[in-house]
């Protein structure tokens, strides 16, 4: 399960195993390893899950991709918008350890400040 969700949430978000690997200090080949092994350690579990914003628990035993977009994956789905967004790719890397709805004001207030700059 935990190969098929960390598969399932670069997809989604757009990065390569190998980058998401890369920024969690590990060797960019590591994701093979897991694609024939079990599951990687325990530690390793853990920045994955942070990184995604998703549980750990969730990341190990649940299919990620049939839960409903709006709950569990919230926070996969804020980073998503933020890194879709040219002017907001930035946010991306500064988001990863920031729930969601913090990242939603974010883009909020700058989305308000684009407005108001136009008016001008």
């Amino acid at each position: 399960m935990f190969y098929q969700n960390f598969v399932y949430l670069c997809e989604k978000l757009g990065v390569s195993r190998s980058n998401v690997c890369k920024k969690l200090g590990l060797s960019e080949n590591a994701w093979k390893r897991w694609e024939n092994e079990s599951t990687p350690r325990k530690s390793t579990v853990l920045a994955v899950s942070r990184f995604f914003g998703v549980s750990y628990e969730d990341l190990l035993h649940t299919d990620i991709k049939s839960e409903p977009s709006g709950g569990r994956n919230e926070s996969v789905n804020a980073r998503q918008e933020a890194f879709d967004r040219a002017e907001m790719r930035i946010l991306f890397d500064a988001a990863k350890d920031v729930p969601a709805s913090k990242i939603y004001e974010v883009v909020s207030m700058l989305e308000k400040y684009k407005e108001e700059s136009k008016g001008k």
